[in-house]
């Protein structure tokens, strides 16, 4: 295990609760963001940070489930959320 500022350990039961709150939730991928920003000491992934700096409004707007559910899906089905997006505005 890294030496860990702040570890997982700490959190005890709450941890897998937590996580599976957030699956049950659709927001999944959160709990992998957060899983991973402890793995890596806080380190910032700037690619990353990047990727979740640059959703669509649209999508934000519909809340963290919404974003979860955007990042998980494949180039094709986000280039297809965009052409739909930039149709319905021109």
């Amino acid at each position: 295990m890294k030496s860990q500022i702040i570890s997982i350990e700490l959190y005890g039961d709450i941890w897998g609760r937590f996580q599976k709150a957030l699956e049950a939730e659709g927001c999944g991928y959160w709990g992998e963001l957060y899983q991973h920003i402890f793995d890596d000491e806080f380190v910032p992934d700037q690619e990353a940070l990047t990727r979740r700096m640059n959703v669509p409004i649209e999508i934000r707007n519909q809340g963290a489930a919404a974003v979860a559910k955007y990042y998980n899906l494949n180039e094709d089905d986000l280039n297809k959320i965009h052409e739909n997006f930039y149709k319905s505005i021109y």
